[in-house]
Parts: structure tokens; sequence; C-alpha cells
């Protein structure tokens, strides 16, 4: 639903046509969302949160209720946040394959 725009709410779990019926257990939460900039408008932004929300090929849930962008963040964060303050965190895949293997 859009209010204006730049902004609305969408829902991204909701009835499965494929099924006919809604899959959940409660009713599910909309996702509010606001353009602040950028040459689009909230009908094109709704559409691409709906596409993000599906995203997660690592999940054989079809209707996540998340854009997978923001499922990762949330996961990298609760992870983080047991690394002591000043400890560095050793990323995999940046180094160099120099570095990692020597000649």
């Amino acid at each position: 639903m859009l209010f204006d725009q730049k902004s609305g709410i969408i829902y991204l779990k909701g009835t499965v046509p494929y099924f006919k019926v809604y899959p959940g257990a409660y009713i599910p939460r909309a996702l509010e969302f606001t353009l602040d900039e950028g040459e689009t408008n909230a009908g094109e932004l709704a559409k691409e949160l709906l596409g993000l929300s599906k995203l997660n090929f690592n999940n054989t849930q079809f209707d996540t209720g998340d854009p997978i962008t923001v499922r990762a963040a949330r996961r990298v964060g609760d992870i983080l946040k047991h690394v002591p303050e000043g400890k560095k965190v050793n990323s995999r895949g940046l180094r160099s394959r120099s570095s990692s293997h020597p000649s």
C-alpha cells in the first residue's frame, strides 16, 4: 500500500496463490519504507524490496519476512557483538593469493 510517491508499507509474507491459503500462524507484519533520495518512486521501491525478500538461496523457505540484505546484516551484527573491542577480525577471501601462498 502506497501512502504517496515516497512512502508506503509492504507485506513480505502473505497468501500463497499456489496453496490458496496463508501459510503462517500469525498475522504478517508490514515493512514500512520511505524513499529519501533517488530517481525511483515508492512503487518501484516496493517491487525491489519484495524481490530482495525472495533472494535467500540458502533457505528453502520461499516467503521469508525480511529482505536477505537486512537478514544478513543482522546475522553479521549478532556475531560481531561477541568480538572484544579492539580485537582484529580475520575475514575470508580478503587476502591476496601471494600473501597466503609463498612462492
